[in-house]
């Protein structure tokens, strides 16, 4: 009797690993668009060379990372977090110096970083085996 539930014991526990990959990988790119969202959406304010607006909506985007980013770390390598943390920190001097040009690639920095974790983190056979 307990030969014949251990193959099914493997296949509800690999069943249930490849299941918990795919939610987690649909959670991260889903975080992501709000946050590319936001970062198009300051992309907008800054081109403009709207400020204040730019400062208000870059204190959004930290709020909304701020609020996911307890989530993330638990997936995720705490570098990648602590890059986006200081490219929102850098994109806030930036905006405060009212310098344009740094501003834009910091925001273009952040962009990349955030777009970044959700492809390296996603299921293939590549990143599983």
């Amino acid at each position: 009797m307990k030969q014949n539930l251990t193959p099914a014991i493997i296949i509800f526990l690999l069943v249930a690993l490849i299941s918990c990959c795919f939610y987690t990988s649909h959670l991260l790119d889903k975080v992501a668009r709000q946050l590319l969202s936001e970062v198009s959406a300051l992309e907008l304010l800054l081109n403009d060379k709207d400020w204040e607006g730019s400062l208000s909506l870059r204190d959004q985007l930290a709020d909304l990372w701020e609020e996911h980013q307890k989530t993330w770390a638990l997936i995720l390598d705490h570098q990648e977090l602590e890059k986006i943390s200081d490219a929102l920190v850098r994109l806030e001097n930036r905006l405060r110096q009212q310098n344009h040009e740094e501003a834009e690639m910091e925001l273009s920095s952040l962009g990349y970083l955030i777009s970044h974790v959700p492809e390296k983190e996603k299921f293939t056979l590549q990143n599983f085996f």
